[in-house]
């Protein structure tokens, strides 16, 4: 046997070579600087790195009971005399078989020395085997992207659960995808085993998110533990070896200190622009078609070689297109993976950006599954919008320190050129110094101001920052998009979709001088009226069936357990509104003859301005249900029965029913007297006479007093929040003892002071650094706290997470589930340690 330089140590039992029992001494464990002596040749830790990362493949995965080592999985394992002596004393003492033994040591891979001889390891033949094995489904890695899995176990198992045990862990993977996941550049999946051209770090593991619990007010996907087979004869000698290495008080050397010393994973750890988490971009914030757009994208521009190469390799020939077309999820990651983080990326960007990909504006696509995802130590996760792909924080002031480092690369005062350049951008700014005028400039300005004037400034420094930002040039772009696609990079807020009435009000504006010139001059063009009138005609009735539709949205909607709460699209809910409206007319209506029908595609002036005296009734007469059981809520988060610091008001499935009864009446009679100001206002008949309006003093005045009368009722409406208006943040402020108050904004300059802490930011609102509506008499508790919505978009995105969440049934099923589930979290877990 090898000797070791002696210490003191308790005494061990050793086996030699034939067999023979021996007492030793054990020795103490090296440290990592001593490792890091011993193993010092960079040949040799790239090696035992990359052993290391197939251990990895094979702890994570799941073996039925009738595994076995392969012959040649095990042919390829040279073991140093350290690992010798212990495959020894597991099949001499222990029975253990040879195969099974030898696995074992190069899962250990290394305790006090290392069990592995790493230069005579046949690294390519294992990765042979384990891919063979991955297609045969000898070894099944869980596919932890989209919602394929989820959705499998919400159809499997209506209970929670914190793990699965064998039947049910062979019965959920049971018609799965093959798992992908990727260490260094080996990539598993439905093909096997695939190399990559770039690394990156996604272990496999068996302990996957999986599962929404019963609580209405938790959104985190849950992890839940598969369970492997654990009478597999490899599984059965796992204790064994453990029970080996630590005979004796045998402590392992600082092999955890030595790999990270030599894998120095600070460099992503601590790296701002990280693109660690693009796998997640491609699993989790791409529709599967707009995945395979993706691949077909990267292959028409000869950037997917290899996925060529592979699928050829199979028979698979043809257009882009064509081979991709019928690829299921996983084979399309596993094929993408194969390309750079920085060509995907550059890739999306460029798809995003041209509108082959679907991303609407004010949408921001983010994980959904894997939610809390942060990576390094910025907490880095993956968004989208029409930008493109970025990487942002939950640390606010990251996109500031960004741009600083930004302005600062752009202009190196040391460089003489760029001093004097920098030096009369920053003539107006006071200072002794300019770097002491640079760092006053990017305190005061925006960064909107910041980017434009200092970035955009010259081809050469806004080409600089898009090298930065890895940022593609488009040289047809304008400056304002450069400046959006930028200030989206280092991580401001997106640019939210416009006032959603801003052009109602330019027609109206528009049409309002025309009639008032009619009135005072002889040379108005009367066609030019006409034509006006037609297109604000058009706008007002769009104006009010959003209006229509959005209120009754709002108030009698479930909010809080909606896939997407408090999140607005009329596009999505107008079918919806339409259909309660017409039931409501319908119920209303006492011979039932000229019931007003609302249609999803087309409704006109009066059965709109009809419409929200309707509402008002209908939601009278909601009152008079309140405690039925049809309106009660069922599903009560769990922190209502264990706190009383934070408060839940949503006691009914209908929002107008948890208001404050005096908001309630102010809204019944806020309807009713935006119909009767409309109905009263003139506007329909103005807009009969519009057909053949003539240019007398008489027609003109009707005009503007049913347009003034109009503008009056929208305002008040307005104020009320029945009629949408955005509010975006504008200020914070905290005092000595830690309250803040929070200003959100309109674009009229209208203001709305929020106070915090408050007992309701657990309800799941928007949070108020987003753009939103609020629906200012629609109050649940004084003095403020309005019902709050943000802006929603239907896209690809929003059609992939349909019927998402799909919670657990009831909790008290699960604890007797989980009995009968076979296994659990003390069976043994394949090559898992």
């Amino acid at each position: 046997m090898k000797q070791i330089r002696s210490r003191d140590g308790p005494r061990i039992t050793t086996i030699d070579p034939v067999g023979n029992q021996e007492e030793a001494v054990a020795e103490k464990p090296f440290t990592k600087g001593e490792l890091i002596e011993m193993y010092g040749s960079a040949e040799w830790q790239e090696q035992f790195l990359h052993l290391l990362s197939l251990t990895a493949l094979l702890r994570g995965c799941i073996i039925p009971s009738n595994y076995r080592v392969p012959d040649e999985m095990n042919a390829a394992i040279a073991l140093t005399p350290y690992g010798q002596q212990a495959v020894n004393y597991l099949k001499t003492r222990e029975s253990v078989g040879v195969k099974e033994a030898r696995l074992q040591c190069l899962l250990v891979a290394a305790y006090r020395e290392p069990m592995i001889d790493v230069e005579k390891t046949d690294s390519a033949a294992i990765i042979t085997s384990i891919s063979h094995q991955i297609t045969e489904q000898q070894i099944r890695h869980p596919y932890i992207f989209g919602r394929h899995l989820y959705d499998r176990a919400a159809d499997l198992f209506r209970d929670e659960r914190d793990y699965l045990g064998v039947e049910d862990t062979v019965k959920l993977l049971a018609e799965s995808y093959a798992g992908v996941w990727q260490v260094d550049e080996i990539v598993t999946g439905p093909y096997g085993i695939l190399h990559s051209s770039t690394k990156r770090s996604l272990s496999p593991s068996t302990r996957i998110r999986l599962q929404h619990c019963v609580d209405p007010s938790c959104q985190l996907v849950h992890k839940i533990r598969l369970t492997t087979d654990y009478e597999a004869p490899i599984n059965k000698t796992f204790h064994k070896m453990n029970d080996y290495l630590e005979k004796g008080g045998q402590d392992p050397s600082d092999w955890a200190g030595y790999i990270e010393s030599i894998s120095d994973n600070s460099k992503t750890t601590y790296n701002d622009l990280s693109t660690h988490a693009t796998v997640y971009v491609l699993g989790e914030l791409l529709a599967e078609d707009e995945l395979r757009q993706l691949l077909v994208h990267l292959l028409n521009g000869g950037l997917a070689k290899p996925v060529r190469t592979h699928l050829e390799s199979l028979g698979i020939r043809g257009s882009s297109a064509d081979i991709c077309q019928d690829l299921n999820h996983a084979q399309l990651m596993q094929l993408a993976l194969l390309q750079s983080d920085k060509v995907i990326l550059a890739a999306l960007d460029s798809l995003i950006l041209s509108s082959d990909l679907n991303v609407p504006l004010g949408e921001v696509r983010s994980l959904r599954i894997h939610s809390d995802l942060r990576h390094g130590a910025w907490g880095l996760r993956p968004e989208i919008n029409k930008f493109g792909v970025r990487f942002s924080s939950s640390m606010s002031g990251l996109p500031i320190l960004r741009l600083r480092r930004l302005i600062h690369e752009l202009y190196p005062v040391l460089d003489e050129n760029s001093r004097i350049d920098l030096d009369w951008q920053l003539r107006s700014i006071g200072g002794s110094s300019v770097e002491g005028r640079r760092e006053e400039y990017l305190r005061r300005q925006s960064p909107d101001s910041i980017v434009a004037n200092l970035v955009m400034h010259s081809r050469t420094t806004r080409d600089q920052a898009f090298l930065e930002l890895q940022l593609e040039v488009d040289p047809e772009e304008t400056d304002e998009v450069s400046i959006a696609r930028i200030l989206w990079k280092l991580g401001f807020s997106s640019d939210a979709p416009p006032e959603p009435h801003s052009k109602f009000w330019q027609h109206h504006d528009k049409i309002t001088n025309l009639a008032r010139a009619a009135t005072l001059s002889t040379t108005v063009d009367e066609d030019a009226i006409s034509a006006a009138g037609g297109v604000y005609f058009k706008a007002l009735e769009g104006l009010l069936e959003d209006s229509l539709v959005y209120a009754t949205w709002a108030l009698s909607n479930d909010h809080f357990l909606d896939p997407y709460p408090y999140s607005y699209d009329s596009d999505s809910v107008r079918g919806e509104a339409f259909n309660q409206l017409t039931k409501a007319a319908h119920a209303a209506s006492t011979s039932g003859v000229d019931t007003i029908v609302y249609s999803e595609n087309k409704n006109t002036l009066f059965p709109l301005i009809r419409g929200f005296s309707i509402l008002s009734d209908f939601l009278a007469g909601l009152l008079k249900e309140k405690n039925s059981p049809e309106q009660l809520r069922i599903e009560i988060p769990e922190y209502v029965k264990k706190t009383s610091l934070k408060e839940f008001p949503f006691r009914h499935k209908s929002a107008f029913l948890d208001l404050l009864p005096a908001s309630q009446n102010r809204l019944i009679s806020d309807l009713r007297e935006l119909s009767k100001l409309l109905a009263s206002s003139g506007i329909c008949e103005a807009r009969n006479d519009l057909l053949h309006f003539r240019r007398s003093t008489a027609d003109a005045t009707k005009l503007t007093d049913a347009l003034e009368a109009v503008r009056t009722a929208i305002r008040k409406a307005e104020q009320a929040g029945l009629v949408r208006t955005q509010y975006a943040w504008k200020e914070r402020s905290v005092d000595e003892w830690g309250r803040s108050t929070v200003i959100l904004a309109s674009s009229s300059g209208q203001s709305v002071h929020f106070a915090f802490p408050t007992a309701y930011d657990w309800l799941g609102l928007p949070p108020l650094e987003k753009d939103q509506f609020l629906f200012h008499h629609a109050v649940f508790d004084e003095p403020n706290e309005m019902l709050r919505f943000s802006p929603g978009q239907v896209s690809p995105f929003t059609e992939l997470w349909k019927n998402y969440p799909r919670r657990a049934a009831a909790p008290q099923a699960s604890i007797a589930k989980q009995a009968q589930s076979d296994g659990g979290e003390d069976g043994l877990r394949f090559l898992s340690r």
